[in-house]
C-alpha cells in the first residue's frame, strides 16, 4: 500500500463530466497500491472544508476546474500547521484549468495514474489577498493560484455570481462571452490606486492584473512571464480609460501577450496595496472576491503539488 488518497470531485464540473471521470480514475487505480476516500461537493464551501478538515492521507486529489482548486488550496493553507503537509494533484475538468496548463497536467487519466506512481514534488508560491476594516486589520482573507484580477474582469465575475444557480453553478468561457459584452457596453473604467512594496506608482490605473502564474485562463495570457515559483507577484496595469480600451486589452491577451498594449505598466512585487473611491471589485482565480481596499502578498513556497517527471 502506497497511501491514501482523498479525492475532492465536483460533480459539474466539466460539464458534469466529473463523475465519469471519478469511474474512470478508480477503474485504473491499483488498488493494492491506493486506499480511496471519496468526497462529493454539493455547495460553495465544500471543498474548503473537506481540505481544511484532512488528517491523514498521503495526497489529495482534486477532479474539477479552477474554481475547486482555489477551493481545495484554501483549505489545504487553513489547516493547523501542526498537521503534516498534504500534496495536492490536480485532475482538471474545467474550462481554463489554469494550473494544470502550468504544470503540463492532461485530464488523461492513464497519464494522471502514473503521475500519482511515479511523480515530483514541488513548491508552488501562493498569492493571498486580504480586506482590511477601517482600523487596518484584515477581517477577510483568500488564497490564489493564478491571479487576481481588479476592475473589469471582476466585475464580470460579480455579475455572473449574482445570475448564476443551480445546474448554472459552474463557470464557463461560454457563460462568460455574452455576460462580459452585456457589461462592456455601459461600463465605466476606474481610477485605481496602486502601491508595491511600499513605493506609490499610480492613482490612474484603470484594471489591474496581478499574476502568480502565466494562463489567466482559457486561451488568454496577459503575463507571459509570471511564474508560480519565483517568489514574486507579476504586476500589469492599464491606464486607458474608455470600453475601447478594456477590449484592447482582452484582445491582445487572447493574442498571448495582454502586456503589448502601450498603456500598459509591468512591474513585479512582493506586496501590493490597491485602492479607490469608486467600488473596484476584484476577483481571484476567476471567482468573485470582495471590493477595494485590499492588499495583496506573495506567500513563497507555500503549496507541495505533484508533478510529472520528465521522460
Amino acid at each position: 500500500m502506497m497511501g491514501k488518497i482523498k479525492i475532492i470531485m465536483n460533480p459539474i464540473s466539466g460539464s458534469g463530466r466529473g463523475p465519469r471521470l471519478l469511474k474512470k480514475l478508480l477503474k485504473h487505480l491499483d488498488h493494492d497500491k491506493f486506499q480511496t476516500d471519496i468526497t462529493t461537493t454539493r455547495q460553495a464551501g465544500d471543498a474548503t472544508q473537506e481540505a481544511r478538515d484532512l488528517t491523514d492521507a498521503s495526497v489529495l486529489v482534486c477532479i474539477g476546474g479552477d474554481g475547486t482548486v482555489n477551493e481545495v488550496i484554501n483549505g489545504l493553507l487553513a489547516r493547523k500547521s501542526s498537521d503534516p503537509a498534504i500534496p495536492l494533484a490536480v485532475l482538471p475538468m474545467g474550462s481554463g484549468n489554469v494550473i494544470a496548463k502550468e504544470l503540463s497536467i492532461t485530464r488523461c487519466v492513464r497519464r494522471f495514474v502514473h503521475l500519482l506512481e511515479n511523480h515530483k514534488e514541488v513548491l508552488l508560491d501562493i498569492g493571498q489577498v486580504s480586506f482590511p476594516d477601517d482600523t487596518g486589520w484584515p477581517v477577510q482573507q483568500r488564497n490564489f493560484i493564478s491571479m487576481a484580477g481588479i476592475g473589469f474582469d471582476a466585475e464580470v465575475a460579480h455579475r455572473y455570481h449574482q445570475t448564476r444557480h443551480g445546474a448554472r453553478l459552474q463557470a464557463h468561457l461560454f457563460n462568460y462571452f455574452p455576460l462580459a459584452l452585456k457589461t462592456l457596453v455601459k461600463y465605466q473604467p476606474p481610477h485605481i490606486s496602486l502601491e508595491v512594496d511600499g513605493q506609490f506608482i499610480t492613482d490612474q490605473a484603470c484594471f489591474i492584473q496581478v499574476a502568480n502564474a502565466r494562463s489567466y485562463g482559457g486561451p488568454f495570457v496577459f503575463v507571459p512571464s509570471a511564474r508560480p515559483d519565483d517568489g514574486l507577484l507579476d504586476i500589469l496595469w492599464f491606464s486607458g480609460q474608455s470600453r475601447g480600451d478594456i477590449f484592447r486589452y482582452f484582445l491582445n491577451a487572447f493574442l498571448g501577450n495582454g502586456s503589448r498594449s502601450k498603456d500598459a505598466h509591468y512591474l513585479q512585487g512582493k506586496k501590493v496595496i490597491l485602492k479607490s473611491e469608486e467600488q473596484v471589485p476584484l476577483q481571484v482565480d476567476g471567482d468573485c472576491c470582495g471590493y477595494l481596499p485590499a492588499e495583496v502578498m506573495i506567500k513563497p513556497q507555500s503549496l507541495a503539488v505533484l508533478v510529472p517527471l520528465k521522460e
